[in-house]
């Protein structure tokens, strides 16, 4: 998550982050850490998405969808052998059976 205080540093000053959230500087001294909802969606717009909703309140708008995305990829791949591979227990019969077929 963004903070005010990270914000606040990129910007140069609370009164910069006001101008591009669309508040007062007084305003911005009266957030906690967490950038308000309204907020995040004005900063996101001033800065062409540099700074997304997601990043700046991850508790509301959940994850980065290309993140997103990655973690679903990473939990839904199996290691598969390729097509037409056979795996190594298909070709061999259990010590004291004979393979199906096998003569």
């Amino acid at each position: 998550m963004i903070t005010k205080t990270v914000l606040i540093e990129r910007f140069g000053s609370a009164a910069a982050l006001a101008r591009v959230a669309g508040c007062s500087k007084q305003a911005v001294h009266q957030w906690r850490e967490r950038v308000p909802v309204e907020r995040a969606v004005e900063i996101e717009r001033a800065t062409n998405g540099e700074f997304s909703v997601h990043d700046l309140r991850p508790d509301i708008f959940g994850p980065a969808p290309d993140t997103c995305d990655e973690q679903q990829q990473d939990a839904r791949t199996v290691q598969r052998p390729a097509p037409g591979a056979q795996r190594e227990d298909r070709d061999q019969a259990p010590a004291g059976e004979q393979r199906r077929g096998a003569a």
